[in-house]
This record gives C-alpha cells, structure tokens and sequence, in this order.
C-alpha cells in the first residue's frame, strides 16, 4: 500500500499535446493527442520515439509499476489552431482498473503546475475513498499491461504501463559462448523476479514491460536504443559491464518537484568482445609468404594482416593499429599502406593495444615487417657540450658546419623524437624544445627539471632525471602544453624503454621496475631480484628485455601483464641490452664481450610462447670494460659498444664476428649516432671533433673540427 506523505513512488509525467486543422472558425478546439517529454516549452506539439515492447510492438511506454507504486502523469492539450488550449480539461482512464486505477483528485502535496491542462496519479491496485492510499490488488492477482487514456473533447491518446508484483532482482543470462566475436550480434535475455518467481517479461504474458539495456563502455559493444530488445551489436574486442533495469517511464519536470523514482536494476554483467589472439602481418603481394619490402621515396607497399580472435574465428574488420619504428624512414597507415619517406630501414608492426582494441585487456602484437627505403640519407647532426648554449648543425652530405643554434639555458642532454620534428634537451632550468625545421628553441612551462632520458616512439611523452633529488617524471607533451603524467623518486640512475606502441613504458632504477600504462596512466612498481641497468622492448612488442633483474643473468618480461617469462644467465654482469630491429635478436653487453640471444616468439596469448636460445658469447679480447652505450644499426647488420676504452668495440651480426674502430687523433669516443640508411656513424672525440665513419668498411673517413667537446651528438631522423 503506498501512502502519502510516508513514501514516495515512481514518478514520471507525460504531456499530452495536440493539433489538427479543423479548419473554420476561431474556436481553439482541442484535436490530435501528441506525447512529448514533461519540460517540453514548445508551442508546436511532438510525437517522442515510440519504444519496441518484447514482442516487437511499438508502444508508447509510460513506466513498469510494482503493486502500490504510483505514477504522475500531466497533460497538455493544444488545439486546432496550434496554440495550447488553457481552459481545456483532460480525463484519465484505465483499461484495467483492478490493476491500475486514475485519481479523480490529486493527494494532498501534489498539483498540477499550470502549463498543463490535467494530471493525474495512477495507483497500481486502488485507490481508497479519499485517493490517500494505493491498495495493492490482492495476493496473487496476475500482473498485466493496462492501457491508459488521456482524452481532452474528442482528442485523446494512450499510454501503457506494465503493472506487477514487487520486482525484487533483475537476472541477466549471459552469452553462450562466452565471448562474442566481432561483427556479430547477440541476445540477451533479462529475467525479473518477485522472490524466487520469474514474472513473465516477454510474449503475450508479459507483466514486466520491456528492460532498458545499458552498456557502460560503448566503444566495445552498444544496443540500439530504439529497440530495446537485448539485442547488443559489437564494435571493438574488449570488455565492458551490461546492466538491464525496468523502465522508470517518461523523464519528469524539475518543476514538479525532484521526487524519488524506484527502479530495479540487474548486476552489471561482464561483457566481452572476443579479444584479439594473434596478428601476422605481411607483403599483401606475397600471399602471406613475405615479412620485407622495399620502396623508393614516396613509394608505396600494402600490408595484409590475418587476425583470428580468442574463439578462432577470422576477423576482417579489427581496429588494428600499425607503428612504424622510423616514421622519418617510412610511414605506415591505419589500412597497413607503408610510405617511403626517405633513405633508411623502418620495423612495422600491427597491434591491437590501447583504448580502441582490446579494450580492457591485454595487448597483442604481430610479427615484425622490415620495410626499407632505397636511397642515401641526407640530413643534419647536431652537436652540443654538456654544459653548453650552443647546438651546432653538421651536414651530413658535406660535413661542413652551420650556424649554432643559441639555447637560453645550459643543456645536459639531447634526443630527438623519432619523426625528428623536436628535439628535447635537458636543463637545471626546464626542458628545451628545439624544432629543427623553424630552427627555434622553446621552454616547457612547468617545474621539470633534469636529464631528458628517453622519448616515446609516437613522440607523445618525455622522460626527464633529475640528478639533484633523484626525481624521474613522465612528461605527456601531446597537447599544446606539457603536463605531468607521473613523478616519483629513485634509489639509482634510471633506464627507460618503451613498448613500440607507445602504450607501456619500462624504467628500471637499481632493484625497481617502475610500469607506466599510457591507456590508464596508473604508475606501478615490482620489486626485482637484483639491480637492472637497462631495458629493450623486442621490436614486435610482446617482451622486454633487462640487464639484471636477477644475479648474472638477462631476465625477460611480458608487456602483457609484466610477470617475469624467463631469465638467462650469461658469463658475466650484463650492463646494457639492445633488441635487433628485425626482432631475431637480442645483445647483450657482457664485459669482457658481447652476448647474443636468439628470439622467438608467436605473439599469441597472455603471455605468448617465447623460446630464447643461447646465449652465444664472444669476447672483443681488451679486458674488462664499463659500457656506456650499445646502438645497433637500422637494418640490422652490425652493433656498436661505447665504453671507457679508447675502441669502439663493434659486432657484426651478419659474419657473426667481433672487431674495434679506434678513432683518428687517439680521440676517446664520447657518444655515437647513426643515420637511418646505417651507411654512416657518427661519434663525438675527446679530441673536440665529429668523427665519420664508414660503417661498411670501419674507417674513420673523416674529422669535423669543432670548437668545443661535443659530449651529445644526434642525428636528425
């Protein structure tokens, strides 16, 4: 029983609104019924969208009332000549007045505001004599829908409200199945109950009225929300929660007051776009057969990708996205079309990562795509001293000196994004942005401070160490300004790695790994056995390779879920570790020599298989040594150790021999850089001069003289 003034009921209002032309006169005759939301103001009536019961009917749906709620209902009336009718009167009726009665009065407390011409409050049972109090129907009356009509002279129209025992639960069943494959539909069913009785709710039985299907994250499944019916359409794999609730009936007016509504709701089911399982990419012009192309500048080459989800099935429409790791080498398009830019090798990949697949869930990669660009590259080194204000410009065609760029403050540091359109040079006083093609330099606003230490591949974040307080921060310089993304404090100098989709970065920092996820931006961290001193992403994605992370050995870890999937020892202390960019390797810098890893993984699963082989160690026969950098070359063919000898110590991945460049002058080499077509290294001496080297034959070709030690050398992509 529902009494005023104790309890409050489902509340909604509906307008009742018409207009035809009756033609003659200037008597405002009530005419056809429209139905509109309850804070309509406008003067010329509208029909809402009719809602598709469980049987495909299309109703004008008022609510779905437990036996002794209420609902309000008003009504506007507008007549022939299009204005509303302010001395009409409407009168309400019930088609079943043993389940749904009108009041002829409102109770005390409610009224009817005066834009509308009538209102009444239904009772889901009867009302008593004075309409205070909503008399449930008796116990086990069937509930039903009742018609309710609204009539103003001869206009008129009609509602339906579904009235019913108490709903206590509403139950979704799931999909059979499990998950739902992409490009398919499925039907869910909602089962409402009063105790432990289902209520019927579909069919010519049905007493509940049709459910309101909600889906919390569209972008995985969505519902037509002009049919109701439970039917759910996939967009993208992933997952999300569904909720199915009864209708709480037409929205109400604020100026009716902001009394409560009852609604039941189900638990939020999980729901789930089957997840991408495995991606392999290739030559469309091979028939799958081919993992390599080769284009000329502004040359084309499509890529065709086979994609099966975690049921099986063939996907041909998967939001995949594909990543080039030398954009100023060659591009690659959402549709897998590669794009010669200029001379150099580029890694392609596709995957399904991020918040546009496999939402919510793990990421997946595919195999690697060497793509190579034909040509030479033609570009320009920059130079800098750590502690310096200028930033000076080498040609690389000519070797001659340009015009120093002057920065307004002292820089420690300098890395070019990979498109090389910026440039982000560390200083005690904020990070520089240099951009090359306008040749200026500006500052990002905000505190941070220090070493620029790593750039995202799609140039979207920024690492910065600060050596004063130990601080690394993780710049998002996506928008027009930069904003801080994570910051926190370390116990050592940090390494940092990125996943070649940009969406997780890896910094290791003694005996911390430190895990940032682009997509949710959390910042987590896993304590590690013993120190890692760095860090490589295969180029495929799936793994990351560490410097440590256990006593004496190479340890690997899922991008997936960042649990450790292997470890290997080698013969010494690893320093640093370098992924090949063809994806088959993996160097490891091992004083006295070099370790090599062969890798093989399928992409598929959480965590994929991987079978590591090896290592094979070689030693360059100098003694010990503290490496300081490993650069492998674009297309794969030789790597390059820095250390505190006075060698390069160089690894020929091709002959699979090791072998040194001393530098002319004696000069100790301080830094090395390469161009993207791997003919040319560039090397910063102690002797105050760029050296060139010829990376075919190991001869330093030739010397350019500067006029300070160039402690940072990079050459623009």
């Amino acid at each position: 029983m529902q009494q005023f003034g104790k309890a409050a009921g489902l509340l909604s209002f509906i307008f009742i609104l018409g207009f035809i032309g009756c033609g003659g006169g200037s008597v405002n005759l009530p005419s056809s019924v429209f139905i509109s939301p309850p804070d309509d103001t406008q003067t010329t009536p509208y029909a809402v969208t009719n809602t598709t019961d469980t049987s495909g009917n299309s109703i004008h749906l008022a609510g779905s009332l437990n036996y002794g709620d209420v609902l309000l209902l008003a009504g506007t009336v507008f007549g022939n000549n299009g204005t509303n009718v302010a001395n009409a009167t409407v009168s309400w009726s019930s088609s079943n007045n043993t389940l749904l009665t009108v009041s002829s009065t409102l109770p005390s407390g409610y009224g009817c505001p005066t834009q509308f011409q009538g209102c009444t409050l239904l009772c889901a049972g009867t009302w008593d004599s004075g309409n205070i109090d909503c008399i449930p129907p008796a116990a086990g009356t069937p509930g039903g829908s009742v018609t309710v009509t609204a009539k103003s002279g001869a206009a008129s129209n009609q509602v339906i409200v579904y009235v019913h025992p108490k709903v206590d639960k509403v139950v979704i069943s799931p999909p059979t199945g499990g998950c739902v494959s992409l490009g398919s539909t499925a039907q869910l069913a909602a089962t409402a109950y009063s105790g432990s009785t289902v209520l019927p709710s579909s069919g010519a039985g049905d007493v509940v009225g049709p459910m309101l299907w909600q889906v919390t994250t569209n972008a995985v499944a969505a519902f037509n929300k002009a049919s109701p019916n439970g039917v759910i359409t996939t967009v993208a794999p992933g997952t999300t929660t569904v909720v199915a609730s009864l209708q709480e009936g037409l929205p109400f007016s604020a100026s009716l007051g902001s009394q409560p509504t009852i609604s039941i709701s189900s638990t939020p089911m999980n729901f789930v776009t089957c997840p991408i399982a495995s991606i392999h990419v290739y030559v469309a012009a091979s028939g799958a057969s081919s993992v390599s192309t080769t284009v000329a500048p502004s040359g084309t080459s499509q890529l065709a990708a086979d994609v099966f989800d975690s049921n099986g099935s063939l996907i041909t429409n998967a939001p995949l996205q594909f990543y080039s790791s030398q954009p100023a080498a060659a591009t690659v398009a959402s549709s897998g079309l590669v794009t010669g830019v200029s001379a150099g090798t580029s890694s392609i990949i596709a995957a399904c990562s991020g918040t546009g697949c496999n939402i919510g869930l793990t990421p997946v990669y595919s195999n690697v795509v060497t793509a190579s660009v034909t040509g030479s590259t033609s570009t320009t080194i920059y130079a800098l001293n750590n502690g310096g204000t200028s930033l000076m410009p080498i040609s690389t065609g000519s070797n001659a000196v340009g015009t120093a760029v002057t920065l307004p403050n002292a820089a420690n540091s300098l890395v070019f994004n990979r498109a090389g359109t910026k440039a982000y040079l560390g200083s005690a006083a904020g990070v520089m942005i240099f951009d090359p093609v306008a040749n200026s330099v500006g500052v990002l606003a905000g505190p941070p401070v220090g070493q620029v230490i790593g750039v995202s591949p799609d140039g979207s974040l920024v690492v910065t160490y600060n050596t004063a307080n130990n601080l690394v921060q993780i710049l998002n310089v996506s928008g027009s300004a930069s904003a801080t993304a994570a910051s926190f404090a370390v116990g050592a100098v940090p390494r940092v790695g990125f996943s070649p989709d940009g969406q997780k970065t890896f910094i290791t920092a003694g005996s911390a790994l430190y895990v940032f996820t682009t997509a949710s931006n959390p910042l987590g961290t896993i304590p590690l056995s013993a120190p890692a001193t760095d860090v490589s992403f295969l180029p495929q994605g799936s793994f990351a390779y560490f410097a440590g992370g256990l006593p004496g050995a190479v340890t690997v870890r899922t991008n997936c879920d960042n649990t450790q999937a292997d470890s290997k020892a080698v013969p010494g202390t690893p320093q640093l570790v370098a992924s090949v960019p063809d994806g088959s390797r993996v160097l490891v810098a091992d004083s006295p020599g070099i370790d090599i890893l062969g890798v093989s993984t399928t992409n598929v699963g959480c965590p994929p298989p991987l079978t590591d082989s090896g290592p094979t160690s070689v030693n360059f026969g100098l003694g010990a040594f503290t490496a300081q950098q490993m650069l492998v070359l674009p297309n794969s063919s030789k790597a390059y150790i820095l250390t505190n000898l006075p060698q390069i110590l160089v690894y020929d991945l091709v002959a699979n021999t090791a072998s040194t460049i001393t530098l002319a002058n004696s000069a100790q080499p301080l830094n090395l850089s390469s161009t993207l077509d791997s003919s040319t290294l560039y090397v910063g001496g102690s002797d105050n001069a760029v050296h060139v080297i010829n990376t075919g034959t190991g001869t330093d070709s030739a010397q350019v003289p500067l006029t300070f030690t160039p402690n940072f050398l990079a050459v623009r992509p």
